[in-house]
């Protein structure tokens, strides 16, 4: 009975992928720092943000938890199978009447190794529960498709006031050239408040591109003003800039807005979609994570009860308790 390695393991421990472990976790911490520097920006979808972070913090003590029982149970079993080698010589060597007592350790050591993985276990299962907090997408998958429209009609919004704005500084533009001929011949000839039409553009000046600049002037400065008249003043002319000035102003506001509302639309879009990635991580981090419970699990079921008389079954048991110590040393 010595020879305990002679049993081949008949427990086949769920294989557990180390390395996907670390690295979903790894990027499932990445997107919650996203959630959470864009919930700071947005303050939008405050129960995804909670529900992200609530999980994110479970998943950072169940990693902490995980290399911590992992090591218990790695040390505590290989130091119980030492202890169980040690009872194991002194059975082949005590008289008859020592065996019963020598057997009754063998019982014990063996309950205590049972008994510290299923504490272990339950310690493990604690921990896992808080993780299981799922994040629903059937609503933030809504959300994503609406505001996929919306990134594509602010641009074509900006757009349009855009080319209105351009359109307004031509007009503006136009007033300005005319009320730079009228300053040209002098305020002296003319007056501020001397009405222009067509007919005394002819005696300002003769026809020609001044001419025609006057003559769209008066008529944008009408249009501006919402005026009927033929007539219009160089004040007239000014005062329907000053109200295209303001026009442009409103638009400007209103791209500035626009744009605005599209930065924010994007980081609620971003927002959202780091948060689907965190809960792509979550399930593949948990996946791995409940591998270790069920390994220990696995082993508790099938070492209900142990005859310490039965030295096979006992040698099996320390084989297969050992390939478990392995398992956990694995994750340390």
């Amino acid at each position: 009975m010595n020879n305990i390695s002679a049993f081949p393991s008949h427990i086949e421990y769920p294989t557990i992928d180390v390395a996907i472990l670390q690295q979903a976790r790894k990027e499932a911490r990445g997107a919650s720092i996203e959630v959470q520097v864009l919930f700071a920006k947005t303050d939008y979808l405050e129960a995804l943000h909670s529900r992200v972070t609530n999980v994110d913090n479970a998943m950072a003590a169940a990693q902490f938890k995980l290399t911590e029982t992992a090591q218990s149970l790695d040390m505590n079993i290989t130091a119980f199978i030492e202890t169980l080698r040690i009872y194991q010589s002194e059975l082949e060597e005590v008289p008859g009447s020592e065996r019963q007592e020598v057997l009754e350790d063998i019982a014990k050591v063996v309950s205590d190794i049972l008994s510290t993985v299923r504490k272990e276990k339950s310690t493990l299962d604690s921990t896992y529960t808080p993780m299981t907090a799922a994040i629903d997408r059937t609503e933030t998958g809504k959300f994503l498709v609406q505001m996929a429209v919306d990134m594509q009609r602010l641009p074509d919004d900006v757009l349009d006031i855009e080319q209105r704005k351009q359109a307004l500084s031509v007009k503006r533009d136009t007033l300005t050239q005319a009320m730079t001929v009228i300053e040209s011949k002098g305020f002296a000839e003319i007056g501020k408040e001397s009405l222009l039409n067509a007919q005394a553009i002819s005696t300002l000046t003769t026809a020609g591109p001044e001419a025609a600049i006057l003559t769209t002037a008066i008529e944008l400065a009408q249009q501006t003003m919402q005026k009927v008249e033929s007539f219009i003043s160089y004040n007239g002319m000014r005062e329907a800039r000053n109200v295209i000035g303001k026009q442009m102003e409103v638009l400007t506001q209103s791209i500035q807005d626009k744009n605005t509302e599209l930065r924010m639309v994007e980081m609620k879009a971003e927002l959202i979609k780091q948060s689907h990635t965190f809960e792509e991580q979550r399930l593949r981090y948990t996946t791995e994570f409940s591998k270790v419970s069920a390994a220990a699990q696995s082993f508790v079921s099938t070492y209900r009860a142990v005859d310490a008389q039965n030295e096979a079954f006992v040698g099996q048991f320390v084989v297969d308790a050992q390939q478990l110590a392995r398992y956990m040393n694995a994750l340390t």
